[in-house]
């Protein structure tokens, strides 16, 4: 039993020695490729297989690093490793000063509009609505609006949502643009979806430039 007990450890001795070098497992992350190339390689080190390349400005995801500085990556669906020296943090531009209601007037009805809660710097909770009335104190009002969807904005500050309104059960398409002070909805009801013969939404389609609201 002893000597068995031996053999065994000595096993697991042998086999951590000629292990792969260790790598210390990390919160999931972004980096960006900050040289003009760099080679990705089968292991962390240049002696494994080169399986590429990727060029400047290339996302990664990074799963974990060694402790020789090589991130896991994945390439082409395959596991890889690339040196750290030549990728950077990937920064994610926030854009959550935008958070608020948004609409085609900032003191007055009837228009279109949206709401915008941001979760994080570039991803929000958003809400469509367009607002009609028959009377100045309100009465008579008619309001088509969304559940809550989720959009994620892109470098640009431009994002895109498919929605179902909720007055007519139209389906459509918003893109959003933040930029500057402003906010730009295009609202499309695309006419394959045979929903959409009855157009009643008060979420008209169109290009709309949006203000803060104030009312």
């Amino acid at each position: 039993m002893r000597k068995n007990l031996k053999l065994i450890l000595a096993f697991l001795l042998v086999f951590t020695l000629f292990q792969p070098m260790s790598e210390a497992s990390a919160a999931t992350k972004k980096v960006t490729v900050s040289s003009s190339s760099a080679k990705v390689y089968s292991g962390p080190g240049t002696k494994y297989r080169v399986l590429g390349k990727v060029y400047k400005g290339k996302t990664l995801t990074v799963y974990s690093i060694t402790k020789n500085n090589y991130y896991k990556i994945s390439y082409k669906s395959k596991k890889a490793y690339i040196s750290k020296k030549y990728v950077k943090i990937a920064t994610v531009k926030s854009y959550k000063k935008y958070s608020g209601r948004w609409f085609t007037s900032a003191t007055s009805k009837p228009g279109v509009g949206l709401d915008l809660k941001f979760t994080s710097n570039n991803k929000a909770k958003i809400n469509l609505y367009g607002i009609w009335w028959s009377m100045p104190d309100g009465s008579n009002a008619r309001e088509s609006d969304t559940d809550k969807y989720t959009i994620t904005f892109d470098k640009n500050g431009v994002g895109k949502v498919k929605f179902t309104e909720g007055y007519a059960l139209n389906k459509g398409i918003a893109t959003v643009k933040l930029s500057g002070n402003n906010v730009y909805l295009t609202v499309v009801y695309p006419s394959s979806y045979p929903e959409n013969e009855f157009m009643g939404s008060y979420i008209y389609a169109g290009k709309h430039k949006l203000v803060k609201r104030k009312f």
